[in-house]
């Protein structure tokens, strides 16, 4: 997860749980100082257990001060900062080891050893992606040249999906939006979290239902409702109609991509024009035999069958993965843990475990 901003995630603070837990940091850290000082001293210092105290009334204000003058530019001041940080981190191992043995008694999951924040703010459900509110399409305004292209008026430029994800109309794959309403290119590995703010390079943003590029050049508007008269149902050279893309028959197509690829491979024919296939379609072939993934297989045996979705299959496994844009096949992992690399394809071979594993033969159907 991304670092906590109080400007973006004001309202998700749990205040209560917030002071409990940087208290109960102030509290620990009343040991390691008495120690300390008397080690350094040879006496025993009760005023330390006023540390608590002065902690919120000093050392906090003024380290928080003195953070925020950083920012402006302002010279050694951070140096202040970073010295109201020492006084609470001496808990924090204490607050760690007591978390380790009674979890009940601290406000929060995984405290750090270690933790050099002058406060650190508890979130509400701090691993929840919030719901996306750019859910729909963003249409041209107006007839451009953009990303290459010459988009009418009205033409679909770009498709926002519930889980923060973006597509065009030639590309399922193209990007995320993030929670600024930001439109970036490229999917992240590791699954899209639009809170991932500072995560690649913004193509276009949305402000006000207005979508603007880089240099706040207008080029679209944010509106669900809008149909392009160039979107309206075609006639394919062969005779065959060709829907356009819309939510309803996105759904409609992937339901029915399914049905046909239990009963045979997938071909190019079985999807539209705006459907962007995936350039990896095809078969790895090992090259001898090898023993990888855990399994023994012979020269020549398919480790793994890949579909113009970008569905990857083994003969074990009918739902081991998928490949990513750049050739690297994930295996999906149960019991919500993350997505794995296992392979890379590069050029016409496929490598695994630092070695090449097999040729990988393209679809050409």
């Amino acid at each position: 997860m991304s670092e906590l901003s109080t400007k973006r995630d004001w309202k998700q603070i749990d205040w209560k749980a917030t002071l409990q837990y940087n208290v109960f940091r102030s509290v620990c850290s009343i040991p390691g100082w008495l120690l300390l000082l008397y080690f350094s001293s040879k006496q025993f210092q009760p005023i330390m257990f006023l540390l608590p105290i002065v902690y919120f009334a000093f050392w906090l204000p003024l380290g928080l001060i003195c953070g925020w003058l950083s920012k402006l530019g302002v010279p050694l001041v951070g140096i202040i900062t970073g010295i109201s940080s020492i006084v609470i981190v001496f808990g924090d191992p204490v607050v760690w080891l007591i978390h380790k043995l009674k979890p009940n008694l601290v406000s929060i999951e995984n405290p750090k050893f270690l933790d050099f924040h002058l406060i650190v703010f508890v979130i509400k459900n701090p691993e929840t992606i919030p719901l996306c509110p750019f859910v729909g399409r963003v249409v041209s305004d107006e007839h451009i040249e953009f990303m290459g292209e010459i988009f009418p008026l009205h033409k679909t430029l770009f498709i926002i999906k519930e889980d923060w994800s973006v597509e065009t109309l030639k590309d399922k794959y193209f990007g995320f939006v993030d929670v600024n309403g930001c439109i970036k290119k490229g999917r992240l590995q590791k699954g899209i979290d639009p809170r991932e703010t500072n995560i690649g390079a913004i193509v276009d943003y949305l402000d006000n239902g207005i979508c603007n590029d880089p240099q706040n050049n207008r080029i679209g508007q944010f509106d669900v409702l809008i149909e392009s008269a160039s979107d309206s149902i075609s006639e394919s050279s062969n005779g065959t109609s060709t829907l356009p893309y819309s939510e309803e028959n996105h759904k409609e197509l992937l339901s029915r991509l399914s049905e046909i690829s239990i009963k045979r491979k997938l071909e190019k024919a079985d999807f539209p024009e705006w459907y962007k296939t995936c350039p990896f379609a095809g078969e790895v072939k090992a090259l001898e035999s090898i023993d990888y993934l855990g399994t023994a297989w012979s020269t020549k045996e398919t480790v793994f069958d890949i579909d113009y979705r970008g569905m990857v299959k083994t003969p074990y496994d009918e739902n081991f993965g998928y490949v990513e844009e750049n050739g690297d096949i994930i295996k999906d992992r149960e019991n919500n843990l993350e997505p794995e690399k296992v392979a890379s394809i590069k050029g016409n071979f496929c490598y695994g475990n630092n070695q090449k594993i097999g040729q990988f033969i393209n679809q050409t159907n």
